[in-house]
């Protein structure tokens, strides 16, 4: 993944023990409630929120693809400005042989973060090395036993002052493992990962404070125009520390690697439905279009709205021209997508300094 923004998405309640994963498990038991890899080059993830996720929150991780790019030079990612809520194993980890930003972060240990490992609370990140090459096809051999290169600054642990002034003492160096390491001379260099600016270039990102980040991520997060009874679940969640939906795991307590669900980690979608008393964990979206809403060209674009920009509402070929943005860069039908959020975004970057 290359020159790529994921910004303002909600991900939330990975499944931990599915019949999927416990199938691709040959009958022993096997959980995967992880929230996401992040990476890429010229990666750019913020304002996002990940919660009731039991690991990958989030997981650095790099692919052999976009490590051979900037000559073999690693990846580029900048993580900013997200909310990290209710963790419970590894939380964010990784980067192995990658160039990483993480700035102004908001970690959130929930309920189930209070059951996990010692020291997971106030982790904001575990970096690491690759001690073999997983693909089993040598594709990452040229990243072998190499560290990445983080800049971490201005991150908040809530409730752990000590990780919040200085994030690299007990959130980063005492959270790496040197067992991983091939050699006590790799260990020796583990520190070298520190650095005292930015690894990356920011893009123009507007950065906010972590705590004005969690204000903003709560209020503006996910989908768009109105969150559904799941979303606001969530949301309400974080904002009250709470964990409202932990699935049953027992039923495979006889399985060989047996451990019950921390709180707050479902394993099917159909765990939420008594929490929110609901007969269908997924919403009925309406199907009646709005009046306002007529596209006579089919170009994906409302009559009003062409009406209104001066286009033809009879001429489907001006959704892909370039006309309505005074710089020509983005298409008309993309400059009415946008426009349907715009007031959120707007407000969500306001107030802060846009970070080059």
């Amino acid at each position: 993944m290359q020159n790529s923004t994921v910004q303002w998405c909600l991900a939330a309640q990975a499944l931990r023990v599915s019949d999927v994963k416990l199938a691709a498990a040959g009958g022993k038991f096997a959980s995967h409630g992880y929230g996401g890899n992040w990476g890429g080059n010229n990666a750019s993830y913020h304002h996002n929120l990940i919660a009731h996720c039991e690991s990958r929150v989030p997981r650095l991780g790099p692919r052999y693809t976009t490590l051979a790019l900037n000559n073999n030079n690693g990846e580029r990612v900048d993580i900013r400005n997200n909310v990290f809520y209710n963790w419970g194993g590894e939380g964010c980890y990784g980067g192995e042989a990658q160039h990483v930003n993480i700035v102004g972060n908001y970690y959130k240990p929930g309920p189930g973060t209070d059951q996990a490992k010692s020291g997971r609370s106030y982790r904001i990140a575990k970096p690491d090395v690759y001690p073999i090459d997983y693909s089993g096809k040598d594709k990452y051999g040229l990243w072998l036993q190499t560290w990445g290169k983080f800049y971490i600054n201005e991150n908040k642990t809530e409730g752990n002052t000590a990780v919040t002034q200085d994030n690299w003492t007990n959130g980063v160096f005492a959270q790496m493992d040197k067992n991983n390491c091939a050699t006590d001379a790799l260990w020796n260099q583990h520190q070298q990962i520190r650095a005292n600016a930015l690894v990356v270039e920011a893009g123009r990102v507007t950065t906010h404070t972590a705590d004005d980040a969690y204000a903003r991520v709560l209020e503006s997060v996910g989908a768009s125009n109105y969150r559904d009874k799941v979303d606001a679940l969530i949301v309400n969640d974080v904002a009250n520390r709470k964990a409202s939906c932990t699935g049953d795991a027992s039923r495979w307590s006889g399985l060989s690697g047996y451990s019950q669900n921390k709180s707050g980690y479902i394993n099917a979608p159909t765990d939420i439905i008594t929490t929110l008393g609901i007969s269908n964990p997924y919403d009925v979206l309406t199907t009646v279009a709005s009046p306002n809403l007529k596209d006579t060209d089919g170009d994906g674009i409302p009559d009003s709205w062409e009406e209104e920009y001066g286009l033809n509402p009879k001429k489907s070929a001006d959704g892909k021209e370039t006309t309505v943005d005074k710089n020509g860069k983005y298409t008309n039908l993309e400059m009415y997508l946008n426009s349907l959020v715009q007031d959120i975004m707007v407000k969500g970057a306001s107030g802060g300094k846009v970070i080059e």
